[in-house]
């Protein structure tokens, strides 16, 4: 995904709809959803938070695009990893990004875009 995609994905205001997507995407199974719980894990955020969110509340700015980036991250994973490995991808450190978690990265617009190129690299072969 080219930066300005990136930076597309990110302008608008991640919807209730897409947050309950990207628990769909974190599924390990595909057929249920991860929990709210588990989905405020990964954010560190508690669960009554991501329930508001997905009632209609709006996350603060920052946790916004940490969200946003999440989304975007997923949904380009969830071409190239089996469900059932997503959240780990997520939570691993990966010699390919410096040994970092990638959920770690996602602070941040550079970090994010390190891990879009990691999984287009991996989508492309060219790490085989």
């Amino acid at each position: 995904m080219a930066q300005s995609q990136l930076a597309k994905t990110v302008v608008e205001a991640i919807t209730p709809k897409q947050i309950r997507e990207l628990r769909m995407l974190l599924s390990s199974d595909g057929a249920k959803p991860i929990s709210q719980q588990r989905l405020g894990q990964l954010l560190d955020v508690s669960w009554n938070t991501v329930n508001r969110w997905e009632s209609g509340g709006r996350p603060d700015d920052r946790t916004a695009l940490r969200l946003e980036r999440l989304y975007a991250v997923v949904r380009e994973l969830s071409q190239v990893v089996a469900s059932r490995n997503r959240l780990a991808f997520l939570e691993k450190e990966h010699p390919l990004l410096l040994h970092m978690r990638p959920i770690n990265m996602l602070m941040d617009e550079q970090g994010t875009q390190r891990v879009l190129e990691t999984i287009e690299g991996a989508a492309s072969g060219s790490f085989a």
